[in-house]
């Protein structure tokens, strides 16, 4: 059977968990995340980077999904660069915007 080489994130991503000897253990989901369905029993989703350029019923219906993929105790890790409703603070975030 023939794999689909994944998007250039998603290889270098699996290179980076390569290395550092995780292959195992952690796996990586290519595609478009606004309609691609998670798959069930995660121990963990991260979501890096991407939720800044969301709106807020886009952000809430990924995080639902993303609970919704979670064992019981699973962990949902955040990591991005968010602004106030003026879009002016944090500095930093809002010059990274």
């Amino acid at each position: 059977m023939h794999r689909a080489r994944p998007p250039e994130v998603a290889r270098i991503a699996e290179e980076v968990i390569s290395q550092a000897g995780f292959a195992d253990r952690v796996q990586t989901l290519a595609g478009d995340y606004h309609t691609l369905p998670f798959p069930p029993d995660r121990d963990a989703v991260i979501f890096f980077g991407v939720l800044h350029q969301e709106d807020p019923d886009s952000i809430r219906d990924l995080l639902r999904r993303a609970h919704q993929a979670l064992v019981s105790g699973g962990v949902l890790y955040i990591l991005d660069m968010m602004t106030d409703a003026s879009h002016t603070r944090p500095k930093f975030s809002a010059l990274f915007a």
